[in-house]
């Protein structure tokens, strides 16, 4: 300070996320949300919110820090029955974005299961980013259900692919 007045000070605030996201709190996309309950699933005990990816649909989430973040990965239907398989392509900055991760939606022939799955990214990404999930699969038509996902998680660590 000058004396007559008080040193200026200043500070800043930082909101930290859980490595965890629910997808349904997507905040941009045109992946359709879809509300899941016990009396619909065998099995199911509670209420589940879940995020159909159909061919060429998208979820995004806005301004996530990536700094330190290895892997990005998810829970995935890979029921064969309902889905399709394909691939979901991890984009910063835009659909068009730079890919940094591709994770691989292999189905499967029996059960109802989902499948935790994640890919090591391309390369250390520092900052805050909107973060792009894409889902594709050249061989099946326009609106076919490729994937359904429970959550997004984010890793400290790499992955096996």
């Amino acid at each position: 300070g000058g004396g007559v007045i008080e040193p200026l000070t200043g500070q800043s605030m930082m909101v930290l996320r859980h490595p965890r996201l629910e997808a349904e709190a997507y905040e941009e996309g045109s992946a359709s949300k879809m509300s899941i309950t016990p009396d619909m699933v065998p099995g199911l005990e509670e209420d589940m919110g879940i995020v159909i990816g159909q061919k060429d649909s998208f979820m995004m989430f806005k301004d996530l820090d990536l700094t330190g973040v290895k892997a990005i990965g998810g829970t995935f239907a890979v029921t064969s029955a309902f889905v399709k398989g394909g691939q979901v392509e991890i984009r910063i900055g835009g659909l068009e974005g730079e890919l940094i991760g591709t994770i691989t939606i292999e189905v499967a022939l029996a059960g109802m299961d989902m499948e935790s799955l994640a890919a090591t990214l391309t390369k250390e990404i520092i900052g805050r980013h909107d973060v792009y999930f894409i889902f594709k699969n050249d061989d099946e038509d326009a609106g076919s259900m490729l994937t359904a996902v429970d959550r997004i998680e984010f890793f400290n660590k790499a992955v096996d692919d």
